[in-house]
């Protein structure tokens, strides 16, 4: 059985690179069914409709946007799991 996953980010984040290719390339890709926003073939899709038939929502977080957070609190309404990842490169974590 397959997850149905959704995949959100920030427009300013290099989704394509980052997120998009390594996950179609991947097994993932053959083993779940993916929604990329930002595919040219998504962009007229209102997203809001998507997000409650979906399993899972993965945000990637590192580039907070008002967009990503209106997904996501349409994604809590709809009892749908998030797991927001976030990308540090080359940065001390100091915990106080």
């Amino acid at each position: 059985m397959y997850t149905k996953i959704y995949i959100s980010h920030s427009s300013k984040y290099d989704y394509i690179n980052k997120i998009y290719n390594p996950i179609k390339k991947s097994n993932l890709n053959q083993e779940n069914t993916f929604f990329f926003p930002h595919d040219d073939n998504n962009k007229v899709i209102n997203t809001k409709d998507v997000i409650s038939k979906y399993d899972l929502i993965i945000a990637e977080v590192s580039l907070p946007t008002t967009g990503q957070g209106t997904e996501l609190g349409w994604a809590d309404y709809a009892k749908t799991p998030i797991l927001c990842i976030n990308y540090i490169k080359n940065k001390d974590i100091i915990s106080k």
